[in-house]
């Protein structure tokens, strides 16, 4: 098999995924802004704001659900990229990230850097993340290094500075946000076009 019959045979599994994926995205999160008055305060009754937790807690539980989707397609595209990348070297980048030469971390030295991280990598640092979540903190250091640029490439946002902070408050899968704004596969059309990039299908 070729990296294009790979992707060929593979994506009406991925294209399942995503219309689960988009389903999810559909449902929103509640807005506290809903309850904020005309002078900027938030008022809200008791069964209000009851209601409110309640609908938020719901939401974030559909996270593992979320991330149930997303982490099936990392596993997808990190089994074409181990079986058919073509990264023959391991950059200074990559190297600062902990992969060695001869590694299966090394195949996955590819791609264009996105928050400094090869394309790549992130395939295989989500990939590892979501099979092992329930441990908190990966305990595979190219993984470990890619996560701990994420967090850092996110410390000045306040609304998004602990994503990926992985053990806080619990041990939680994040693959979805790495598939939907690291990666920014929105479509199975953004994933097959990078997974063609990076394996150099025409």
């Amino acid at each position: 098999m070729s990296a294009s019959s790979y992707i060929g045979q593979s994506e009406q599994a991925v294209r399942h995924l995503f219309d689960g994926l988009n389903e999810y995205d559909s449902i929103t999160l509640p807005s506290i802004m809903d309850y904020v008055d005309e002078t900027g305060l938030v008022r809200m009754t008791k069964e209000e704001n009851q209601a409110f937790l309640q609908a938020y807690e719901e939401y974030f539980d559909l996270d593992f659900a979320r991330a149930s989707l997303a982490g099936s397609m990392l596993q997808v595209a990190y089994s074409g990229v181990k079986r058919y990348s073509p990264a023959t070297t391991v950059s200074q980048r990559c190297s600062e990230l902990n992969v060695n030469a001869g590694t299966t971390a090394a195949r996955f030295c590819l791609g264009g850097e996105i928050k400094g991280i090869p394309e790549g990598l992130l395939i295989y640092a989500g990939r590892i993340q979501y099979n092992h979540w329930e441990d908190g903190e990966p305990s595979q250091p190219v993984a470990r290094q890619v996560f701990c640029e994420l967090v850092y490439a996110y410390s000045a946002n306040q609304h998004f500075d602990m994503a990926y902070v992985l053990d806080y408050p619990s041990p939680r899968p994040v693959s979805h946000y790495v598939v939907r704004l690291e990666l920014g596969w929105k479509s199975y059309d953004d994933y097959a076009s990078s997974m063609k990039s990076l394996l150099q299908v025409a």
